[in-house]
């Protein structure tokens, strides 16, 4: 994604006249893009926390047990720790806002329902995931419905992973730094355990590098 299409995302989940479900979707394709996850990844999410509080998170952080590198398990228990920062390219608290929008709906995480749960025929929140498919055919008609030129762009659910490291390749990251925030750490087993602590430099690095677009911006 580029910063102006994330800027989208965000005027949409802060727009309280947007309709509630594209809200949320907005919301949830951000809780990826910001954790630097995959999309089928995050929709496994058995727990979320928000630090220091669901009022004004700094960080929202969702515990995975059933991803894609669950095998190589860097990550004691094989749970991947997928940690959101809650703010991004624009200087709004897109977690606080999404916190609320994604409660409005019902069918919360620590119920077994998916972080993006698909909607039912009764515009209630069903407990079957939305598919990485469905999830970039939402979000291209978002980005076509608000006049952004998707001609030759292709959009999946792989964007949301690679946006930030991209990002934060250009800011020149080291690539150890990227690796950790990819989740590309079964080299790592050694120095790494699961928690928050093993993020947190590279996390700081993230930050550095989001603070400097808004600054541009």
């Amino acid at each position: 994604f580029t910063v102006k299409e994330l800027k989208v995302l965000h005027s949409i989940l802060q727009t309280d006249t947007e309709d509630m479900w594209d809200r949320v979707m907005a919301g949830a394709t951000l809780c990826a893009v910001y954790s630097r996850s995959r999309w089928s990844d995050i929709q496994h999410a058995e727990s979320m926390e928000a630090d220091p509080s669901q009022w004004d998170p700094i960080f929202l952080e969702f515990k995975v047990l059933d991803h894609k590198t669950k095998r190589a398990n860097a990550w004691s228990e094989g749970f991947l720790p997928a940690v959101a920062v809650a703010h991004g390219v624009t200087l709004d608290n897109w977690a606080a806002t999404w916190l609320v929008v994604r409660s409005s709906i019902g069918g919360s995480i620590a119920d077994g329902f998916p972080l993006m749960p698909a909607p039912g025929m009764d515009d209630e929140p069903t407990k079957r995931p939305l598919t990485s498919e469905e999830m970039g055919k939402w979000v291209r008609m978002l980005f076509e419905r608000h006049n952004i030129d998707l001609n030759g762009k292709k959009i999946t659910s792989h964007s949301c992973k690679c946006t930030l490291l991209s990002y934060m390749a250009k800011f020149g990251c080291d690539i150890p730094t990227r690796e950790i925030l990819g989740g590309h750490v079964s080299h790592l087993k050694s120095v790494l355990t699961y928690s928050r602590d093993s993020l947190a430099g590279p996390l700081r690095e993230l930050e550095k590098c989001l603070q400097a677009i808004r600054s541009m911006c």
